[in-house]
């Protein structure tokens, strides 16, 4: 069975994302997602930036890769 682990998550994905929310700063509620690649998370980055500030332009660098 594969379980999809951004719907129901399992217990190691959620010691990790504890984890990682201890680490970071602020007292504020956190949320964290793991990804497979840096293209899957720059991906999602943008998607939240881009909600969050209601723009849609992002500046990138020339000849970089940067997702799909």
């Amino acid at each position: 069975t594969h379980t999809c682990f951004m719907v129901t998550p399992y217990e190691g994905y959620v010691a990790v994302a504890e984890a990682l929310n201890r680490l970071t700063p602020g007292d504020g509620d956190k949320r964290t997602a793991l990804f497979n690649s840096g293209s899957e998370a720059v991906e999602n980055a943008v998607k939240i930036a881009r909600t969050f500030t209601r723009k849609q332009a992002v500046v990138s660098f020339d000849h970089a890769y940067h997702g799909r």
